[in-house]
This record gives C-alpha cells, sequence and structure tokens, in this order.
C-alpha cells in the first residue's frame, strides 16, 4: 500500500455565537488520512527494516596498555573516543601514552608540546593547528585529507573545541554539536579517534567545553579525574607517596557495550605503574 500521502488541508475558522470560542474546521480534519495533520508520511515499506534491527558491532582497538584495555572492555572503539574531564585530569597524559604505541596522527591544538617528541617517538607525527585556524568544516576537511594520505592507526584531537574554531573565540555549540558528530560519523567503524574536551564552569553552568553535544556525539566517553595524596590509606592504596597526583579513568558511555560490562576504573601516576581497581558500579551518561 503506498502511503506517501499528504494529509491535512486548509483551515477554515468559525466562531461559536454562544461562547465566544474559536473552533477549527478544514479539509481532512477528522477524516483518516487527515488523522497526522500535515505530517507527510512516507513508505512503510523503506523503513521497517529499523524494526528489531540487531545493534551493530563495534570493533575495537587495543591501546598498547593492557591496564587500560581491561578497563575500557577491550580497548578503545574504532570510531570517536572522547576524553572528557578538567584541566590536569590526565586526559593529554593518557593520549601521549596510548599514541606512543602506534602510528599516530597527533593534532595539536593548543600547544606543540602536547605531542610526544617526534624524534623519540618517530612513529608519531604532530600536525600544527595552533595557528592559521580555518574554518570547521575545512578543518575536517583537512584531517581527513591527513587520514587519506597517511594512513596512521590512530588519530588524536587535542582538544576538539580549539580544533573546530576558526579564532580565538569559541563556537556556538549547536556549531560544535555538529561538527563532532560529523567527525563520529565518518570515523565510525573506521579509524579510532581520541578527542579531548575539557570541563569548564562551576555549578549549573558545569560541562563540557563546547556544550553537551561533545559527550553525546561519540562512541565511547571516558571520565577522567585528578586527586592529591593526602593520606597514609592513600599512600598505600596507591603506592604513592604523599603530595603525588594520581589520575583516574573510568568508561561512562560505550555504545558497543552496557555499563555493567566496565566494573572498573584505572589509577596511574606519572612515576608509578597501573593500578586496576573493580568498583560496584558506575554511571552512564549519554
Amino acid at each position: 500500500m503506498d502511503l506517501n500521502i499528504t494529509v491535512g488541508g486548509d483551515d477554515i475558522p468559525t466562531k461559536k455565537e454562544t461562547t465566544g470560542i474559536r473552533e477549527t474546521r478544514g479539509k481532512g480534519r477528522g477524516d483518516s488520512d487527515g488523522k497526522w495533520g500535515d505530517i507527510k508520511l512516507t513508505k512503510y515499506s523503506d523503513i521497517k527494516w529499523r524494526l528489531n534491527a540487531r545493534a551493530r558491532k563495534v570493533k575495537k582497538f587495543t591501546t598498547g596498555i593492557p591496564e587500560l584495555d581491561k578497563v575500557l572492555g577491550g580497548g578503545l572503539a574504532v570510531g570517536l573516543n572522547t576524553f572528557l574531564g578538567d584541566g590536569g585530569s590526565g586526559k593529554s597524559l593518557m593520549a601521549r601514552e596510548i599514541s606512543k604505541n602506534h602510528k599516530t596522527l597527533y593534532l595539536c591544538c593548543e600547544v606543540m608540546s602536547d605531542a610526544p617528541d617526534s624524534k623519540e617517538y618517530p612513529n608519531v607525527t604532530a600536525v600544527d593547528y595552533t595557528q592559521y585556524l580555518v574554518k570547521p568544516h575545512k578543518a575536517i576537511a583537512e584531517l581527513f585529507t591527513f587520514i587519506e594520505e597517511l594512513q596512521p592507526e590512530l588519530i588524536v584531537i587535542d582538544s576538539m573545541t580549539s580544533f573546530f574554531s576558526q579564532s580565538n573565540k569559541a563556537l556556538p555549540e549547536s556549531d560544535v554539536r555538529e561538527m563532532v558528530w560529523k567527525v563520529h560519523q565518518a570515523a565510525d567503524n573506521k579509524i579510532p579517534i581520541i578527542g579531548i574536551s575539557e570541563i569548564r564552569g562551576q555549578g549549573y553552568n558545569r560541562g563540557p567545553a563546547g556544550g553537551q553535544g561533545v559527550k553525546h556525539g561519540c562512541s565511547m566517553l571516558l571520565d577522567f579525574r585528578a586527586y592529591t595524596i593526602l593520606s597514609e590509606s592513600q599512600i598505600n592504596l596507591f603506592g604513592a607517596s604523599l603530595g603525588d597526583i594520581v589520575y583516574q579513568v573510568q568508561v561512562y558511555k560505550d555504545k558497543a557495550g552496557k555499563s555493567s560490562v566496565y566494573p572498573h576504573r584505572l589509577y596511574w601516576t606519572e612515576t608509578g605503574g597501573y593500578k586496576v581497581n573493580r568498583i560496584e558500579s558506575i554511571s552512564k551518561n549519554g
């Protein structure tokens, strides 16, 4: 049955003399083919494939850090992975450590020193986006041109909002959301991308730089936090010294799985090793 029809019609307003209330009478109102107002229906045969569709399996990409892979349920998603956290919470630190293990294209959008030294790690290519900024759509086109020509195994964008900003002024949230979604759609199940985003603001205004679209437009969302060692119990727990900084990461969202699959947090210090702790439950946002 062809359901590609237009329903509804011109409204003819009238007035009830006894109450003064306006009512609407028009062509198709109340009829079976005017049921949904002026919404134009499509062919059912074109959309029924959406019913009870099986979840598509998302590929995993090992980070080269076994403890981190355990926390991530096997590795990063092959797609956009958002590293979210306050300034100094270990996002760039972890991205650098992962990039050292792979042929990586590291987009430096704030300072060039974010990327590992290419002399020490020739497998990492730093790309300068700290100057001569371009419009967001052109930046994305340049990114995938680099991918096509250089064939990296991993991409790091440090940071996403800086990469999408053509000047020192921040883009509107709606524009950032669109750009993040474009990268997510293009990279999905094709190449792993780490997109770094900082949390800013206080109270009700606290959230990702660039808005909530940064959290939702990704395959995997990782939450980063940092703590200062202040007690004897913390020293014993982490094997660190008083005053050391301990970094924490856990999965907040993974479109390939369920939150119950990721009952661990990873802790590490800049001078020490990695420690995986099991937790009872984790929150899943997005």
